[in-house]
């Protein structure tokens, strides 16, 4: 996914988000991926009052460059990674409309880049995943709409590629195919 579409689609669920004059809708943002670089933006629309769907994007972006000490000789370093996630959330017993215990089903793909150059050497990682899992959580909302999403899914990816390039020399490399999706969200509740 370049950088065009992941645009498209922040924008796109920016004005759905806006779109509430009736409808319920949860916007959060995830403050732990911050802590690794990665940007979450989530949109939980309510189907009804035991059951939404939720799309979450990331993006993360990170650059290097310097002298290497052992060397001297400089290096570039560039990595970048695009988390897509689409959930759905059943409500065991929602009192103010899809929130407390949930349990979620979900999609997820993932796609991650590095690169590196430093003198004679050049490298490039790429990993993409898509994988589907399920997972429990729970969404506290306040009686202004502040919101509060806690969970933990678990999953299998389906497609799991990785491949390493070192000056030339290409190797797919074989990783285990779970898929772990830890949350923590806040945010505010629009409509309903």
């Amino acid at each position: 996914m370049n950088f065009k579409s992941l645009f498209s689609l922040t924008a796109f669920l920016a004005i759905l988000a806006t779109q509430t004059t009736k409808a319920q809708v949860d916007v959060t943002a995830q403050p732990l991926g911050l802590l690794f670089g990665t940007f979450n933006f989530g949109a939980d629309f309510a189907i009804s009052e035991s059951f939404s769907v939720e799309g979450i994007i990331g993006f993360t972006s990170r650059s290097d460059s310097g002298t290497d000490s052992d060397t001297g000789e400089p290096y570039d370093y560039d990595y970048t990674g695009i988390p897509v996630t689409v959930m759905g959330k059943y409500y065991l017993k929602p009192r103010r409309g899809a929130d407390r215990f949930y349990l979620s089903g979900f999609l997820r793909y993932i796609n991650r880049s590095a690169e590196f150059t430093g003198g004679s050497d050049n490298a490039d990682f790429t990993w993409s995943r898509f994988g589907l899992g399920f997972g429990v959580g729970t969404k506290i909302v306040s009686e202004k709409g502040v919101i509060l999403d806690l969970g933990l899914g678990i999953g299998r990816a389906f497609h799991n590629k990785i491949s390493y390039e070192e000056n030339g020399d290409r190797e797919e490399i074989d990783w285990p195919g779970i898929m772990f999706l830890p949350r923590l969200g806040v945010g505010y509740r629009f409509g309903g």
